[in-house]
């Protein structure tokens, strides 16, 4: 086997095993305060419903174990319109990033889950 397809051969996906139920869990960063947009980003429309709540339930396809999604402080708004999704599934876990005007990755390591 030449070197080249040794590498392709080492870099193909594998098949995903469905008998077994999805192990993962899923992390929405939805805590910018959407300066050059002007207006939250999250609650554009996206199909007919806000773009916060079109993300979860595409993350809520993947039947993951849990869902974090972080939202900024001060922003009522985009809680209102997550506390049903929120309320209908448990996996669902809202995360208030209190200084989001520092940057997107102090949602990840900022505070205490």
């Amino acid at each position: 086997m030449s070197r080249d397809a040794s590498i392709l051969a080492s870099t193909q996906l594998k098949p995903i095993n469905l008998s077994k139920p999805p192990n993962h869990a899923v992390i929405i960063l939805a805590s910018g305060l959407s300066l050059r947009l002007g207006q939250e980003k999250q609650l554009l429309c996206k199909d007919g419903e806000p773009l916060i709540c079109f993300m979860t339930k595409l993350a809520l396809s993947t039947k993951p174990q849990a869902i974090i999604i972080v939202i900024p402080d001060n922003q009522p708004s985009i809680a209102s319109v997550m506390n049903e999704l929120a309320f209908q599934y448990s996996m669902i876990q809202m995360v208030v990033n209190s200084t989001p005007e520092i940057g997107m990755a102090y949602s990840l390591f900022g505070f205490d889950y």
